[in-house]
């Protein structure tokens, strides 16, 4: 346990996963606090990102996986955990998305996927690239930093949604005809992250009909990337000096 001192209240004490909980009075979950406070959509608070990567770290990304001229970068990630009970329903493999990986003309592809769905990676057509960026991250401060030189995130219902949502990057979430209750119902938007854009199945199971869509937005955003853009966000990645300049 580690004592944090200087928080108004008083201090805070950590328990690590696994160790013995310190005495406490009173005990709330987690997914309990905005009923608690009184949380409603339009007072959902929203400071920015308050999620971001290490900047050497982000150097790092660069040099690993530098742009492409004229491209856009945008990452792409399509399965979540196995053990959740609903996975089926909000995951999907990858060559579910060759529709769109097909579609879109200059956009350099890099996989955000990790565990053993990113091995579906190997078994892609030769007339699509997908990079490899994430299968052999440590954790995702790593893919956070792959993150911040993305210009767009594709992803299933999975934490790499939540992460490039917390980091303010614009992210396009892909969700099953019965989402979770987090990203509520029939909206496109989400108080959460106001960058993300939410693109639900019609129908259940029905990926392809959602690509159709998404694939429509995404030339769209070749074109004109900042009317994507949340206000908070700026309209490209920024590198630090000292890392490979993304493509104009």
């Amino acid at each position: 346990m580690h004592s944090l001192d200087g928080v108004r209240g008083g201090g805070i004490e950590i328990a690590r996963l696994g160790q013995p909980l310190p005495a406490f009075d009173l005990e709330c979950p987690l997914m309990s606090l905005p009923a608690v406070f009184g949380t409603l959509v339009d007072t959902v608070p929203w400071p920015g990102a308050y999620l971001g990567a290490d900047p050497a770290a982000v150097e790092q990304k660069w040099r690993e996986f530098p742009p492409l001229d004229g491209f856009v970068r945008a990452g792409i990630a399509w399965a979540g955990n196995p053990r959740y009970k609903a996975d089926r329903q909000r995951s999907t493999d990858l060559l579910t998305l060759l529709p769109l990986l097909r579609a879109g003309e200059e956009i350099q592809w890099i996989s955000l996927q990790k565990g053993e769905a990113a091995e579906q990676l190997v078994a892609l057509p030769a007339d699509v690239r997908v990079t490899d960026g994430a299968s052999h991250d440590r954790d995702l401060a790593d893919t956070a930093a792959l993150i911040a030189t993305l210009e767009l995130v594709i992803t299933t219902d999975t934490a790499i949604a939540h992460l490039a949502g917390a980091m303010a990057k614009p992210v396009w979430i892909l969700l099953p005809h019965v989402s979770d209750w987090r990203w509520m119902q029939r909206i496109e938007t989400t108080p959460w992250y106001p960058t993300a854009r939410l693109y639900r199945q019609r129908d259940r199971g029905n990926w392809p009909e959602l690509l159709e869509r998404v694939i429509g937005e995404l030339a769209a955003f070749q074109q004109t990337p900042e009317y994507f853009h949340s206000p908070l966000v700026s309209s490209r990645p920024q590198p630090s000096p000292a890392a490979p300049a993304p493509a104009a």
